[in-house]
């Protein structure tokens, strides 16, 4: 094997192995600046668009113990979808899917479990981490809220009592 082609390889591996999700694409008549327009986007959300030969990212597939049924997606012109974020990488995928109508989400893996292009569209309609996040403090601020609350309506209600205590008083 030539040494670009073993390099290429690696490559691929190396990919593979570093990440937690692969999603799928067709890129069959993308444009070119559709391609840079995706890639800038998706590096937004941490995530990466690559194109490789097939034959690698089957292998690579292969050597990660991926299930055999994820090897039939790597037929045609696809490019994977790799990240951080697999929300994230699905909802701007899904967006710019809907506005161009390219790339074709094919499908992926995560955490060696075979997903499907449905799964992925469904993906992407979850809130992202940090939204999560942030309904996660407010449902745990929330009663504390309210015990703040409830604690200050009876220190100005006694502040009240007394204050008609004393009103009473230098009235009489």
């Amino acid at each position: 094997m030539r040494s670009e082609k073993k390099a290429i390889k690696r490559e691929v591996q190396e990919t593979v192995d570093t990440t937690d999700f692969l999603f799928i694409v067709e890129y069959t008549g993308m444009k070119v600046t559709q391609a840079d327009a995706l890639r800038r986007r998706l590096r937004k959300d941490n995530a990466r668009y690559r194109v490789f030969k097939n034959t690698f990212l089957r292998n690579a597939a292969a050597e990660r113990k991926w299930p055999d049924s994820l090897s039939d997606s790597f037929q045609g012109m696809v490019a994977v979808v790799v990240g951080d974020d697999p929300v994230a990488a699905a909802r701007s995928l899904k967006q710019f899917g809907a506005e161009h109508k390219v790339p074709v989400i094919r499908g992926g893996v995560m955490d060696s479990t075979v997903v499907s292009a449905e799964d992925i569209v469904a993906l992407a309609s979850l809130p992202s981490c940090e939204q999560l996040r942030g309904q996660l403090v407010g449902a745990l601020a929330a009663p504390m809220a309210g015990l703040v609350g409830v604690l200050s309506g009876v220190q100005s209600k006694l502040v009240r009592v007394l204050k008609a205590v004393e009103n009473k008083k230098s009235v009489a």
